[in-house]
């Protein structure tokens, strides 16, 4: 018998160009490999609580400007035998916010979006 666990091992988060028409806005976390078993993650806003809110995973616009966002995968740790379950993933971000209108409207993803 061939015991298979895939855990996340990284967060596909881009830093990003969104648009006040997008809000609410719902970030679509990428986690590699794709096949990965992910149970939680959350989403908070670090710096520029003012620009935008996290809540449920949801970011909010709210004016523009750059906030700095952090993501923590869950940690699932005490379901495990010592050292077999997945390490904690925390990785930050970029969201610069701008006034107006998605000029790739369409495009799902927007981490082609750079800034």
């Amino acid at each position: 018998m061939i015991n298979v666990k895939e855990y996340p091992q990284k967060v596909s988060t881009p830093n990003v160009i969104l648009y006040m028409t997008d809000s609410p806005y719902s970030y679509p976390v990428k986690f590699w490999p794709e096949t990965a078993n992910v149970t939680g993650y959350g989403l908070t806003v670090l710096e520029g609580t003012d620009v935008m809110t996290a809540k449920d995973g949801v970011l909010t616009l709210l004016k523009p400007g750059i906030a700095k966002i952090g993501l923590v995968t869950e940690d699932v740790s005490a379901s495990f035998k010592a050292g077999e379950g997945p390490k904690v993933i925390s990785q930050t971000f970029y969201v610069r916010v701008k006034a107006g209108t998605d000029p790739n409207p369409g495009t799902e993803d927007p981490s082609g979006d750079f800034y």
